[in-house]
Formats: C-alpha cells, sequence, structure tokens
C-alpha cells in the first residue's frame, strides 16, 4: 500500500473535542424503536414518514424495528459526495446500471429497509424488479459505500456492512475518516482494513472501478465539524 500526502479536507489531527463527540455518539444513532407488531411499515407509511420528518432518516431492520437516524455532519456528506461524483461518473463510462446517493430507499430480501450513502446497482438486478422501478427498489445494490458521521455508532455500522453482504451486496465499503480507514466487506471474507489508502478498487464489481480517496482522508486536526 502507498500512502501520499493528502490534499485533504481538513487540518490537524483528531483532536480532544472530535474524541469526546465520537464517545458522546458512541451508542446513540441509530436510534432504534420497537413498533406494535400491527404497524407495518410500507414503504408508502416510509415516504410519508420521511415527508414529515425532512432532518432525519428513517430505515426498518429485519426485525421490523424503526431506526432513526440523525442528518450528517456536512464534511461527511462531502467525502460522501466525492466518492458519488466518481461513481455516477464510472456508471455513465460503463453503460450499465444506476448510481444513487443517500435518499435512497432498498427493500431487501430479509424484509429490511436500508439507505446506503452511495450505491450501484447493475442493469441485472434492476431488470429483474420487473418494469415498476420509480419506486422504493426491492433488490439489494451490488455496491455498497457508507462513510461515517460523527454521530454513526461504529459497531453498528460495521454490522450493517456484514448486512448488506448477506443480503447481496457483492462489495461494501466503510469509509472511517475519524480513523482513517477504509473497510472492505466481500461475500464469504473477512473484511479488509486499509489505513489512509490513496485509492481502493471494487474488484468484485469491475477492475476499472477505482475510486481516489486522497480527498476524503483530513491531513489533520478535525475540527471544522464541531462547534
Amino acid at each position: 500500500m502507498v500512502t501520499a500526502q493528502s490534499k485533504g479536507m481538513a487540518t490537524g489531527t483528531v483532536g480532544g473535542d472530535v474524541q469526546e463527540r465520537l464517545a458522546w455518539g458512541e451508542g446513540v444513532c441509530p436510534f432504534r424503536l420497537q413498533l406494535p407488531a400491527a404497524w407495518e411499515l410500507s414503504d408508502e407509511a416510509l415516504s410519508r414518514l420521511g415527508s414529515a420528518n425532512e432532518l432525519l432518516r428513517f430505515e426498518v431492520d429485519e426485525e421490523g424495528c424503526l431506526l432513526i437516524m440523525a442528518p450528517s455532519f456536512p464534511m461527511s456528506e462531502a467525502r460522501g459526495a466525492l466518492i458519488l461524483a466518481q461513481l455516477v461518473a464510472w456508471t455513465k463510462r460503463r453503460g450499465d446500471g444506476i448510481t444513487v446517493g443517500s435518499s435512497a430507499m432498498f427493500r431487501l430480501p430479509d424484509n429490511s429497509v436500508r439507505l446506503p450513502d452511495a450505491a450501484w446497482t447493475s442493469s441485472a438486478r434492476i431488470e429483474a424488479m420487473g418494469t415498476d422501478v420509480e419506486g422504493n427498489w426491492r433488490t439489494c445494490p451490488d455496491f455498497v459505500v457508507e462513510v461515517r458521521s460523527l454521530t454513526d455508532d461504529l459497531d453498528r455500522l460495521q454490522e450493517k456492512m456484514e448486512m448488506w453482504v448477506s443480503q447481496g451486496a457483492r462489495e461494501a465499503w466503510l469509509v472511517d475518516a475519524y480513523e482513517r480507514v477504509l473497510w472492505i466487506y466481500r461475500p464469504g471474507r473477512a473484511p479488509l482494513r486499509i489505513e489512509r489508502p490513496d485509492s481502493a478498487t471494487a474488484s468484485e464489481i469491475a477492475d476499472d472501478l477505482t475510486i481516489d480517496l486522497t480527498d476524503v482522508w483530513p491531513s489533520g486536526e478535525i475540527s471544522d465539524e464541531v462547534g
């Protein structure tokens, strides 16, 4: 692995204030709400819930519990946008599949509903859903990227990555800027941990799907996300 000086999106090292925020966020998000058995969270109900609470994001786990997530901090969104832009450009060059961002809901095979930060779904999987592709998709993306935010519980986020793979993702990435680590999840393999790579290739998807990560890693102290 080659590590180069990153231009970065912040300056310094992870300071005490941010570390305190991460400690505060441990176990906080997502909030998990157990619902009565008679309350069915249909796609329509989730869409209405999201429309009525625009600052929050909602998912449903495999047990039917509602997961409530706080909005991301701006720098977390910026990191996700850098990756999403490259994934969109790759999709256009490839001429296959569709790339979506953090507002897209997927109804997975275990009936859970999840929102990836960025994801690519192949044309084959989209066609397999049939003609109704304008609503929530009942499939799992081929490739998923999750970007850790300050309020994300790391253990739960890692469990979510395992979930993506178990539900059909061929490759899933967890980008943790606070630890400066990229985690790569693939079916039937242990997670691969890479410290601050300049780039990475989603080899289970395509040999030419390489994402530049140099601007994702903070070059110094993450101080502009707090305050």
